[in-house]
C-alpha cells in the first residue's frame, strides 16, 4: 500500500475522540444536567429518522440500542480504514450523525421545556 494514501491510526483514534468530545461539549453547555442522560443520546439522531408513533410502547430502549449500535458500527469501521479516503467517508457519516444527534437532542429538550 502507498503510504502517501494511508492515516495513521493514532490519527484515526485522535479525530474520532475530537468529534465525541465536541459532540459532549455541544449537549452540556447550554444544558449542564444533559450529561445525567447521555445514555439517550442517540435518540436525538433517532428522532429525524423514526416516526414518532414507533416510540414507546416497549420500542424506547430497542430503539436506543440500534442508535448506539449504528455508533459501535461504524466507529469500527472507521478506525479499521488505513486508506485516507475510505477513513474521511466514515469519519464524515460520524459528523453528520452527531450533529443531527446535538440538534435532535436540543430539539426534544427544549420541547420538553415548554
Amino acid at each position: 500500500m502507498d503510504q502517501t494514501n494511508s492515516i495513521p491510526f493514532k490519527h484515526r483514534l485522535l479525530l474520532w475522540l475530537v468529534a465525541w468530545v465536541v459532540t459532549l461539549f455541544a449537549m452540556i453547555i447550554p444544558q449542564p444536567a444533559a450529561v445525567i442522560g447521555a445514555g439517550f443520546l442517540p435518540a436525538g439522531l433517532l428522532l429525524y429518522l423514526v416516526p414518532a408513533g414507533f416510540w414507546g410502547n416497549g420500542t424506547t430502549y430497542f430503539l436506543l440500542a440500534l442508535g448506539w449500535l449504528f455508533y459501535v458500527v461504524l466507529t469500527a469501521a472507521g478506525l479499521r480504514q488505513k486508506q485516507t479516503k475510505k477513513f474521511y467517508r466514515c469519519f464524515t457519516i460520524l459528523c453528520i450523525a452527531l450533529l443531527l444527534n446535538v440538534a435532535g437532542c436540543h430539539q426534544m429538550v427544549s420541547g420538553m421545556k415548554n
